[in-house]
């Protein structure tokens, strides 16, 4: 199973992205500000 976790600024990931460094199957995605960032995306 894989888990993707979305955030819209890079300083809100980071702590995030600290902990899931390295394990199978998590994944961080930085889409920006807005809807309209996130539908860019996720295409």
């Amino acid at each position: 199973m894989s888990t993707l976790v979305c955030f819209a600024l890079k300083g809100e990931a980071a702590p995030f992205h600290k902990i899931v460094v390295g394990k199978s199957g998590e994944s961080v995605l930085v889409v920006g500000i807005g809807r309209q960032n996130v539908e860019k995306s996720m295409i």
